[in-house]
């Protein structure tokens, strides 16, 4: 039996696609990472200022300001607690390497998420 149930429209045609658990707190992670903060409408915190800072060079502050910003996003999701973060450079943006303990469930996981230049937007990698 799931414990989180929703539903994502992303790369849907014609009706929401319902997935459970895992699959919906990260595909809510990252809608949280591909929404502009303040984009919301009625909802001016949510989303996240990621994008305006992971399409610059990658240099110690740009970085420790992508880990404060990566911090706080995932603070907000009551569902999973950061436990470690990496960032490094790739040929079209940054990688952020993400490891998730999930607060309802014995479970931790890596995520992998690229904030691309070329698209700007984050995706799974």
């Amino acid at each position: 039996m799931a414990f989180y149930r929703g539903y994502n429209t992303v790369n849907s045609i014609f009706k929401p696609v319902r997935i459970v658990d895992n699959e919906l707190v990260r595909q809510d992670i990252i809608n949280h990472f591909n929404t502009n903060q303040g984009e919301a409408v009625m909802r001016p915190n949510f989303g996240s200022t990621v994008k305006s800072i992971a399409f610059e060079p990658l240099t110690p502050e740009s970085q420790e300001t992508l880990i404060i910003e990566v911090k706080r996003v995932i603070a907000l999701d009551p569902r999973v607690v950061l436990t470690e973060i990496q960032i490094e450079d790739f040929e079209n943006g940054l990688q952020v390497a993400l490891t998730l303990d999930y607060v309802n469930a014995d479970l931790s996981e890596q995520m992998f998420i690229r904030f691309d230049r070329d698209t700007q937007s984050a995706v799974f990698a």
